[in-house]
């Protein structure tokens, strides 16, 4: 009893000193950007710590978490009923043990958030394999987090075309699948996502920049054909919920690739024949999201389990690599870049459409002209030793 009656002390002595959560908040796109403005009591203790509630698809960004005093917060989509909670929280105990800690909620503030932007887009093109349109598969839109790639929606193919209304400004990727097997040739399609490029890593982003994109095209790469002896097949850790694509890449082969699709509650075995010899890499990709890829040395036939637990990271927009700095941004005629304890092996400058416009192997100099390109939006890509440094580029 007396432990109690403690605890009802400290609680409300905390109380009368009448703490306030409050905090105000600026929305750009999708991004909702935090500013805590709580009274706290006379010398701030350090038993009170804040925690957010935020009720709505995304993540926190820049760093910042649910403990962050002014978080950043991005949704994956709009909405006008997405809520934000700010508790201000008392770590209280009374002993020494685990068991004798506990939190009070002390203040909150609640906050309806309404993302429903007045300026939205489009973002369209088309899908074809061999200058021929596909009409019948799926067009996934998807979105970077922390964690890897995310779903925001699809679009079902009946004519070769796609359209996605109704977008924020924001970073996309797009990832297209083909399910016509109606020909032999299109038996060979691969899934391939914006860049043209059938490897998760190597996707090129889409920057939805307050205008319509309307010109983009995703052209189905072909699987590689293949005459050796051995095989691979394998079954999954857990039981898929949904279609799997398999993506079988030979890493010593230029990356050339195959693929097996496995349909949800039918197919719970694979089998890649006809395989060379060599190192290869699986990629297990459920609506476009790439799992945890499988390095597989190929010497005799060999069985694996297929892991779908973990997600893979997406490339990133901002900096990967620390050890890269690239200036003036934004840039008319020319951009300058720098490399610390990294060695630079190709510098590419790429269109939000996924257009190479411009690369340079092993460069010689820390300078790239840039004056021969249109003003707008666009990625540099810097290769090094120690991975892939993606950054947007403005052209004035």
């Amino acid at each position: 009893m007396k432990k109690v009656q403690i605890i009802l002390f400290v609680l409300l002595g905390f109380t009368a000193q009448g703490q306030n959560a409050n905090f105000t908040y600026t929305v750009s796109g999708l991004t909702v950007d935090f500013t805590n403005i709580s009274v706290l009591p006379n010398g701030n203790p350090d038993s009170l710590f804040y925690e957010w509630e935020i009720n709505g698809p995304g993540e926190y960004v820049n760093g910042t978490n649910r403990f962050s005093a002014n978080p950043v917060y991005r949704f994956l989509t709009a909405g006008n009923q997405y809520t934000a909670i700010l508790q201000i929280k008392q770590l209280i105990r009374f002993g020494n043990t685990p068991d004798s800690v506990f939190t009070n909620t002390v203040a909150t503030k609640s906050v309806i958030l309404n993302l429903n932007t007045t300026a939205t887009f489009t973002l369209s093109g088309n899908v074809s394999f061999s200058n021929s349109p596909i009409n019948n598969g799926n067009v996934f839109l998807l979105k970077q987090t922390s964690n890897g790639f995310a779903k925001v929606r699809s679009f079902d193919l009946t004519n070769g075309s796609f359209s996605f209304s109704g977008l924020a400004n924001d970073t996309f990727y797009l990832w297209a699948i083909n399910f016509d097997t109606s020909k032999a040739e299109l038996k060979t399609t691969l899934p391939t996502y914006s860049g043209n490029k059938v490897i998760p890593s190597q996707a090129s982003p889409i920057i939805v920049n307050n205008a319509d994109i309307s010109n983009i095209s995703i052209q189905l790469q072909s699987a590689a054909n293949t005459n050796g002896q051995l095989r691979i097949t394998g079954s999954f850790n857990e039981k898929p919920g949904s279609d799997v694509s398999l993506l079988l890449v030979n890493n010593e082969l230029n990356n050339e690739a195959q693929h097996k699709r496995m349909i949800s509650n039918q197919n719970t075995n694979l089998i890649f024949e006809n395989l060379t010899a060599g190192n290869y890499t699986l990629y297990p990709i459920i609506d476009g999201i790439p799992y945890a890829s499988q390095q597989i040395e190929l010497t005799t036939d060999k069985d694996i389990v297929i892991n779908l637990s973990t997600t893979t990271s997406a490339p990133s927009i901002s900096s990967l690599d620390k050890n890269i700095r690239v200036y003036p941004n934004p840039a008319s005629s020319y951009v300058n870049f720098e490399a610390n304890e990294v060695t630079i092996e190709t510098v590419s400058i790429v269109s939000i459409t996924g257009q190479t416009c411009l690369t340079i192997h092993s460069p010689t100099s820390t300078q790239i002209d840039i004056s021969a390109l249109n003003k707008g939006m666009y990625i540099i890509q810097v290769k090094t030793n120690n991975g892939i440094h993606q950054q947007r580029l403005v052209v004035n």
